[in-house]
């Protein structure tokens, strides 16, 4: 399973394996059981990232350390423009 945040009925999503890193923003039905990818975040700033979260405008995704040694810095936090922030703002 996907590493996922849910703000209403937007889906955030980091796909695990086969797909490029990065971060899926889907809109879901009424039921919360079904819905469509809207946006296709990837390339930089990411670093395998593996966990969305968003705030106000932005989001914010934690980049792997699954290749380093536990305890080894640097830990980083992508943070980019959300793109519902602006379709939110026009409504």
């Amino acid at each position: 399973m996907s590493p996922q945040a849910r703000l209403g009925r937007t889906l955030y999503a980091v796909p695990n394996y086969g797909a490029p890193s990065g971060v899926c923003i889907a809109e879901l039905d009424e039921g919360l059981r079904a819905g469509s990818v809207t946006h296709r975040i990837t390339g930089e700033p990411f670093d395998l990232p593996t966990t969305p979260a968003s705030h106000g405008c932005r989001l914010y995704v934690v980049n792997s350390q699954n290749d380093e040694p536990p305890g080894k810095p640097p830990y980083t936090v992508s943070a980019i423009h959300d793109p519902i922030c602006e379709r939110s703002e026009n409504r």
